[in-house]
C-alpha cells in the first residue's frame, strides 16, 4: 500500500479505536498529571526565586553584625559606593493594654526601606505615615489577630508606648524569623526610646545596598572582619531552595513512583486490548499485512493518543499549581507565575514515552503469536509475555535512560538514584517471588481441597499476569506501609513533642542585678513553679586546632550550623541532668586559669574532633583558647535547658554575662506575665507551646499534601490491579462456563477468586512489611532525626482496609465475566 491509502487506514483504525486506546492510557494519564505539577511547581519556584534574589535579599548585598553596629566611618564609606538602606532587627515583646502580650520579631527601618519590590500594607499610606511619625508601629495580620488589635490602638515595646496605624500583609525581602509571622514594623525614632542590650533580643543590623555603579565592590577590610557577614543573592536564593528542597524531593520521588506503576497498568491495558482485539489482527494478518506492519499501525495509533494525554494532563497540571498558588505556598512569600513552557511540556512527553515503550514494547511483540487461524477457533490466544535477551536489553537501556535524565533534573540526584536502585529492586523482589511462590505451591501434593487444587491451578495457568498482579500489590502495600508508618511516627512526635518535664516558658536577656527581683516575680505568679536560671554569653569560634573551621567543612556537613554564626554558651559545675558525658572525664579539678570545654557528642562527630583538640573564641573582642575534655549526649528535643558548648565555671564566671531561665507552672493557663513586664520590661520571653503549634501547622501543611499526592498513587496501583485482574476475567471465561456446568454456583466461584487472593496476599503482607520497617526507620533516622517506633494498630488498619479495598475490586472486576450468555459462548459464530 502507498503512503495516502496507509494513512488513510491509520486515521480510519485510530478512529474506530479511539475510546478503547483512550482507556489503555487513564493510569499513565493520572501519573502524568501528578509528575506535570509536581515539575511545574519546582520549576516554577526555582524561577522565581532565581528571578527574585536581590529582591529577597533587599539589594545588590547585605552585610550583618550581631549586638553592635557598624561605626559611622564605616557606613560613610559605603555610601559613597552603595545605595543604603539600614535595618535593625530584634526580637521583643508586645503587650496590649488588656495585659495580652506576644513574642514579636520586629524591623526598625529608615525612609529609604525597601531599596527594592514593595511592601503591602493596608491602609496604603501606612508605611509613609511610619517613616514620619513618632512611636508609631505596623503589626502583621498574625499579631492583629493574637492580640485582637484595631488601627489606633496603643500598645507596648517595654514601657514605651506605640500607636497601630496599619497592617502588614507582605514585606520584599524574606528572613528566616518570619516565616511563622508575628512580626512587626517601626522607625528609628521609635527604637531610640527602647533599651536593647542583650542577648535576648536576638538583635541583629543589616545593611542592604545597591550599587551606584556596576563595578562597584567591598573593600579588602570589610572581607576580612569576621564580624561582618556578607550575603549576596545567591545566598538567598540557595536558602530558599534548601527550605523547600525535601518537600519537593519527596513529592517527585512519590511521582516517579506513579509513572513506574503506572506503566504496568499501561502494560496490562494494553495486553487486554490486543487480547480483545486478536480477530481484527488475525484478519489484518489474512489480507497481507505483516506482523511489523501491524505493530507499527498499533505503536502510531497509541503515541497519538500518548501526545494528546500528556498534553491534556500538563495543561492540567498548570491549572492545579495556578490554582495552589495562592493557598498553600503563600508561606515562602513567592507569587509563582504559572505559563505554558515548551520546554517542559517536552520532558513531560520524552518521559511519557519512554515508560510507554519500556513496558508497552514485550506486550506489542505479543502480535507474533496471533495466526490468521484464529479466524476459525471460538476463544482467544493466550498471549505470552515473553522476554528475549535483544528484548532484555531495550527495555534495561530505555529504563537506564529514564533513571539517568529524571535524576539529574531532580533537586537531590544521589539521593533520586537510591530511591530508583531500591524501586526497582523490590520490583525484581516481587517478581522473582511470584515465580519461586508459584513454584512452591505446584510442588504441594495430595491436596484434597478442590478450591485451594483449582487456586493452584489458576495461578500457575496465568502466571504472568499474576506476577504482574503481585509486583503491583507488593509495591502498593510497601508504599502503604511506608506511608503509614512515616505518618503515625511524625504524627506521634508532633503529639508528644513537649514531653512532661519540658517548661512553659524560656526567659532571656535577664541580668544579674535584675536576678532576685525576677525569682520574686515568678514565685509571686506561681509559689509552686519550677525554675531553673543558667548563666550565658555570646562567642563566636574562631579556630578549631589553630585552623579556620570553614577549612575544616563545608555548607553540607550536618554541623555547618555550629561554626557559622555565633553560639550561646553556659558553663555548670555538675553534667546537666540531660546531658550525660559519654566520652572524656568532666572537669573534676575545675581550673580558674585554663578553659576547658564540653561540647556536643554529635557536633563533635560531625566535625571530626577529639577529646584533646583545642578551640579558640572570641569573647567581647577577645581570643580565648580551650580544650576540649568530655563529649555529652545532648537531646535537644526534651526541650530543657541545652547547648552544644559548655565551659568550666571558675574560668567562665569571670566574663561579663547573663542569665536565661526556663520556668514551668503548676498551671500554665492561670499565668500572667504582665507584672513581670513591667518590673523587667527589657528580658523576653518564648513560650514554648505557640512555637510548637506554628511548626506543627507548617508541617502539617506539607504533610497533607504530600499523604494527599501519595493517596492517588496508591489509586493507580488499585486501577493497575483491577485491569490485571480483568485480563484474567476475560481469560477466564471458559473455566468459568465449564464451572456452571458442572453446577458450580456463583457463590463458589466468587470463593475460589476470594481464595485464590488469599493465596497471594499472604507473602506480599510479609514481604511489604520487612521492607516498609527497613525504610521508614532510615527515612525517619535519617531525615527527620526522630525515634522510630512500631504501631501495630496502623499496620492492622492498612492490611484489612486493603485487603477489602482489593477483595471488592476482585469481585467487582469479575463479576461481568461471570454474568454470561451460555449459549452464545458455545456457538460458534
Amino acid at each position: 500500500m502507498y503512503f495516502p491509502k496507509n494513512f488513510q487506514f491509520l486515521i480510519k483504525e485510530l478512529y474506530k479505536n479511539k475510546a478503547k486506546i483512550s482507556k489503555v492510557f487513564f493510569t499513565i494519564f493520572i501519573s502524568l498529571l501528578i509528575f506535570s505539577s509536581v515539575t511545574i511547581l519546582k520549576n516554577s519556584i526555582e524561577n522565581q526565586i532565581k528571578d527574585n534574589a536581590r529582591v529577597f535579599l533587599g539589594g545588590d548585598i547585605e552585610l550583618s553584625t550581631k549586638n553592635t553596629g557598624l561605626n559611622d566611618e564605616f557606613i560613610d564609606e559605603l555610601k559613597d559606593k552603595f545605595l543604603m538602606t539600614e535595618v535593625i532587627e530584634f526580637t521583643s515583646i508586645l503587650s496590649t493594654m488588656n495585659e495580652e502580650s506576644k513574642t514579636t520579631r520586629i524591623k526598625v527601618i529608615d525612609n529609604f526601606y525597601p531599596l527594592l519590590g514593595n511592601v503591602k500594607v493596608e491602609p496604603a499610606n501606612s508605611l509613609s505615615l511610619l517613616q514620619t511619625t513618632s512611636n508609631s508601629i505596623l503589626i502583621d495580620k498574625t499579631t492583629k489577630n493574637n492580640l485582637d488589635l484595631k488601627i489606633g490602638e496603643k500598645i507596648r515595646i517595654q514601657n514605651v508606648s506605640f500607636e497601630v496605624i496599619g497592617v502588614i500583609e507582605s514585606l520584599p525581602d524574606i528572613s528566616g524569623f518570619f516565616l511563622f509571622g508575628d512580626q512587626a514594623l517601626i522607625n528609628k525614632s521609635g527604637f531610640k526610646n527602647l533599651t536593647i542590650n542583650n542577648l535576648g533580643s536576638f538583635i541583629n543590623f543589616k545593611y542592604k545596598m545597591i550599587k551606584k555603579e556596576n563595578n562597584s565592590k567591598l573593600s579588602k577590610k570589610i572581607y576580612e572582619n569576621q564580624k561582618i557577614k556578607i550575603k549576596n543573592p545567591e545566598d538567598v536564593s540557595q536558602n530558599l531552595k534548601r527550605t523547600i528542597e525535601n518537600f519537593i524531593y519527596f513529592l517527585t520521588i512519590i511521582a516517579a513512583s506513579a509513572i513506574l506503576i503506572s506503566g504496568i497498568g499501561l502494560k496490562n491495558s494494553l495486553y487486554s486490548f490486543l487480547t480483545n482485539n486478536q480477530f481484527n489482527i488475525a484478519i489484518y494478518k489474512s489480507l497481507g499485512l505483516s506482523s511489523n506492519n501491524i505493530k507499527i499501525l498499533y505503536y502510531t495509533q497509541t503515541l497519538v493518543i500518548l501526545i494528546f494525554c500528556s498534553l491534556i494532563a500538563y495543561t492540567l497540571g498548570l491549572l492545579i499549581i495556578f490554582f495552589l498558588d495562592y493557598s498553600f505556598l503563600n508561606f515562602l512569600n513567592i507569587d509563582l507565575k504559572v505559563k505554558f513552557k515548551i520546554t517542559e511540556y517536552i520532558i513531560i512527553q520524552f518521559f511519557g514515552i519512554l515508560v510507554f515503550f519500556i513496558f508497552a514494547k514485550p506486550v506489542v511483540d505479543s502480535i507474533d503469536q496471533i495466526k490468521v487461524a484464529n479466524l476459525f477457533r471460538n476463544s482467544s490466544t493466550h498471549l505470552n509475555l515473553n522476554y528475549t535477551r535483544k528484548s532484555f536489553i531495550e527495555i534495561s537501556a530505555l529504563l537506564i535512560i529514564f533513571v539517568f535524565f529524571f535524576c539529574i533534573s531532580n533537586v537531590k540526584p544521589q539521593q533520586t538514584v537510591v530511591f530508583f536502585f531500591f524501586f526497582i529492586l523490590i520490583s525484581f523482589f516481587y517478581y522473582f517471588l511470584s515465580k519461586v511462590y508459584v513454584l512452591i505451591l505446584g510442588k504441594l501434593k495430595n491436596i484434597k481441597n478442590l478450591l485451594l487444587n483449582m487456586g493452584i491451578k489458576n495461578l500457575k495457568a496465568y502466571r504472568s499476569l499474576n506476577s504482574t498482579m503481585m509486583v503491583t500489590m507488593g509495591l502498593g502495600m510497601t508504599t502503604l506501609f511506608f506511608l503509614g508508618m512515616l505518618s503515625s511516627n511524625i504524627n506521634k512526635e508532633l503529639n508528644t513533642s513537649i514531653p512532661k518535664n519540658a517548661p512553659h516558658y524560656f526567659f532571656l536577656g535577664i541580668q544579674e542585678d535584675q536576678l532576685k527581683l525576677f525569682r520574686e516575680q515568678i514565685y509571686e505568679i506561681d509559689s509552686k513553679a519550677k525554675q531553673i536560671v543558667v548563666p550565658m554569653i555570646s562567642a563566636r569560634i574562631e579556630t578549631i586546632n589553630n585552623r579556620n573551621p570553614k577549612e575544616l567543612i563545608d555548607e553540607n556537613n550536618k554541623s555547618f550550623w555550629f561554626i557559622n554564626g555565633e553560639r550561646r554558651i553556659s558553663w555548670s559545675k555538675n553534667p546537666p541532668f540531660n546531658n550525660p558525658v559519654i566520652k572524656g572525664k568532666w572537669w573534676d579539678k575545675d581550673e580558674i586559669n585554663r578553659l576547658q570545654i564540653s561540647l556536643d557528642y554529635k557536633v563533635a562527630d560531625d566535625l571530626k574532633l577529639k577529646i584533646g583538640d583545642s578551640m579558640t573564641f572570641n569573647i567581647f573582642g577577645n581570643s580565648v583558647t580551650g580544650i576540649i575534655t568530655n563529649f555529652r549526649k545532648v537531646d535537644y528535643r526534651d526541650l530543657n535547658i541545652n547547648f552544644a558548648i559548655l565551659f568550666n565555671p571558675k574560668y567562665a564566671s569571670q566574663i561579663p554575662h547573663e542569665f536565661m531561665s526556663t520556668i514551668k507552672f503548676e498551671n500554665e493557663e492561670l499565668v500572667n506575665l504582665s507584672n513581670i513586664l513591667r518590673k523587667l520590661p527589657t528580658i523576653t520571653y518564648i513560650k514554648l507551646s505557640e512555637y510548637i503549634n506554628k511548626t506543627k501547622k507548617f508541617l502539617n501543611g506539607i504533610f497533607i499534601v504530600s499523604i494527599l499526592i501519595s493517596v492517588v498513587v496508591i489509586l493507580i496501583g488499585l486501577i493497575v490491579i483491577s485491569n490485571a485482574i480483568s485480563v484474567i476475567g476475560s481469560l477466564k471465561v471458559y473455566q468459568n462456563l465449564v464451572l456452571r456446568i458442572l453446577g458450580f454456583e456463583k457463590l463458589n466461584i466468587y470463593k475460589l477468586i476470594i481464595f485464590e487472593t488469599l493465596i497471594l496476599f499472604v507473602p506480599i503482607i510479609i514481604s511489604s512489611l520487612i521492607f516498609s520497617i527497613i525504610f521508614s526507620y532510615f527515612f525517619i533516622t535519617n531525615f527527620f532525626s526522630i525515634d522510630w517506633y512500631f504501631s501495630i494498630s496502623v499496620i492492622s488498619i492498612i492490611s484489612i482496609l486493603f485487603m477489602l479495598v482489593f477483595v471488592t475490586t476482585l469481585l467487582i472486576s469479575n463479576r461481568k465475566y461471570l454474568n454470561f450468555n451460555t449459549y452464545y459462548l458455545l456457538r460458534n459464530g
